[in-house]
């Protein structure tokens, strides 16, 4: 039986999806410590504990309503038409933000690490590298991202 190896690209997108949750936390942390205090835990477990309930009514809406469309649909049907409407704008919205927010902290990190090479570029080519490798990755297949040994 022939061993699969991975290759150094592989290697590096897999360090990179098991370091992501540690970065999450390092973000989420810092800002909720500066708003909520000592009261970081409970605030977590509380966030927590609404992401467990959205999660379980998206499993129940999908088994009560056909097709696809997610909030939009889910929405549209709780709602009427305008409130799916505006729900499904404002997902639309939630993804380009989350999108070019996370690119400029990708920027920003790449400068400060650069910066330790004496390296100074514009942050914001930093990230428009950042947006057209991800935009790259996306468009691999599951097959680039699956990969294990």
């Amino acid at each position: 039986m022939q061993k699969k190896q991975l290759s150094l690209l592989e290697v590096f997108a897999l360090s990179i999806a098991m370091v992501a949750p540690t970065g999450a936390m390092a973000f989420n942390t810092a800002g909720a410590a500066n708003m909520a205090g000592i009261n970081v835990p409970l605030a977590f477990i509380l966030g927590g504990i609404g992401v467990i309930f959205t999660g379980i009514s998206f499993v129940e809406l999908g088994r009560r309503i056909p097709g696809e469309g997610s909030a939009y649909a889910y929405n549209r049907r709780a709602l009427g038409e305008k409130g799916g409407f505006v729900s499904g704008w404002a997902l639309i919205l939630t993804y380009i933000t989350f999108t070019t927010s996370s690119a400029a902290i990708v920027g920003n990190f790449l400068n400060v690490f650069l910066g330790h090479f004496g390296i100074h570029g514009p942050i914001p080519l930093y990230i428009i590298v950042a947006l057209v490798l991800s935009d790259w990755l996306s468009h691999q297949g599951i097959e680039f991202s699956t990969a294990l040994p």
